[in-house]
């Protein structure tokens, strides 16, 4: 069977409550699950198909240290104070 251009097949099992569902994604990807009937390893092999060819959001890039960490503590940028004591303590 083929959905959104993904095939997938439902087949069987031994007994009567197993079906086995196998979701070809591309040529090195393959997804694969039990279910109990016929009709819901069709709706995970279609709910497998949707989840990969949903859009993935981009990574955020880590946000820059801002300078307001040195102010907070009196300091500036320039200065041969010890920003970080604290730390320091435990080296």
């Amino acid at each position: 069977m083929e959905y959104r251009g993904k095939h997938y097949t439902v087949v069987q099992g031994i007994g009567p409550d197993a079906w086995k569902w196998t979701v070809y994604l591309d040529d090195n990807t393959v997804k694969s699950g039990l279910a109990a009937t016929r009709k819901s390893a069709e709706t995970s092999a279609i709910w497998a198909i949707d989840k990969a060819l949903t859009k993935k959001p981009k990574p955020t890039p880590p946000k820059k240290f801002k300078l307001r960490h040195y102010r907070m503590q009196g300091l500036q940028l320039g200065d041969t104070g010890d920003a970080f004591p604290r730390l320091r303590a435990f080296a």
